[in-house]
């Protein structure tokens, strides 16, 4: 999977992997709170995230009416910037 990202630390370029999660549209306040609250610990990947509208897909999820996506950075990222040092994108 890291070989998927090509994200380039030094210039901030690329792209790179995130993890989606569907949640119910009626329960988005409460998860974007608990985002928060994750992000504040300073257990997370950062504090990037991005919506996505019901009706949309983002390879390989589509995002079913009534929920909504939440794209966060994955650890996996972390992977791919240590191994481009030893390789190309």
């Amino acid at each position: 999977m890291s070989a998927r990202s090509c994200y380039n630390i030094t210039t901030g370029e690329g792209s790179i992997i995130v993890n989606v999660s569907l949640v119910k549209n009626s329960d988005l306040p409460e998860a974007v709170n608990l985002l928060y609250e994750s992000f504040t610990s300073g257990y997370t990947m950062g504090e990037l995230i991005t919506l996505f509208e019901p009706g949309k897909k983002t390879a390989p999820v589509f995002i079913p009416w009534g929920y909504t996506g939440i794209g966060t950075v994955s650890s996996v990222n972390i992977n791919s910037i240590l191994l481009k040092k030893q390789r190309a994108c």
